[in-house]
């Protein structure tokens, strides 16, 4: 069973709590699409303004999120990160037709310059497309079937330190990270964020 030890140069749940401001959610508001504008997630919950404060935190010179949709978290990570950080994503819209076009246009209005790719996460030529083999942090918020979660976790953990899974209060996810983290062999830190729909940081 892996050990869930801290390593050295982990990032303390204190340190989140420290930046985290809900004041982002009133910048997150001007991106927000149409069918999400009257719902209480995108206006009174600490989720985005936990991703804004993780990558304040991390200052990732390099983001790439499996599960764009209309970019909010996306948009939340790279105005965390800062100027100057590479944002890619990626997502088949399998929720959402066009939302990729979508996501591009309310990050550029936002002052961030992402490149995002239609494509299915599990075939997803990373260096090919993105030009990097390695990156300080990639989102995990695709497929949440349990097998499609943890493929995800799987492969995208090779091309970084820190994988950040969104809704692990859903059961299906959840078990993907329990089958994930027993296959880990060596000890990593498992940091878990309130939120509506729960939020884990991954340190390998």
């Amino acid at each position: 069973m892996v050990k869930l030890n801290r390593p050295k140069g982990s990032i303390g749940k204190h340190l989140i709590e420290k930046h985290l401001s809900l004041d982002w959610l009133q910048t997150l508001g001007r991106i927000l699409h149409e069918k999400d504008q009257s719902c209480g997630l995108y206006t009174n919950d600490r989720t985005y303004p936990t991703y804004h404060a993780i990558a304040a935190v991390l200052k990732p010179r390099s983001i790439l999120e499996v599960g764009v949709r209309f970019g909010y978290s996306l948009a939340s990570l790279a105005a965390g990160a800062g100027p100057g950080a590479q944002i890619f994503g990626v997502d088949q819209e399998t929720y959402e037709k066009g939302s990729n076009a979508q996501a591009t246009a309310s990050l550029k209005l936002l002052g961030i310059e992402a490149q995002l790719f239609l494509s299915d996460s599990k075939t997803f030529d990373i260096p090919a497309r993105t030009g990097r083999t390695r990156f300080d942090l990639i989102h995990i918020d695709g497929d949440h079937t349990a097998e499609g979660a943890l493929h995800d976790l799987l492969r995208y953990m090779q091309f970084t330190d820190r994988l950040l899974v969104d809704d692990v209060l859903d059961s299906r996810v959840w078990a993907a990270i329990k089958a994930f983290t027993s296959l880990q062999e060596k000890p990593i830190s498992v940091t878990y964020f309130d939120t509506a729909t729960g939020l884990i940081l991954i340190e390998l």
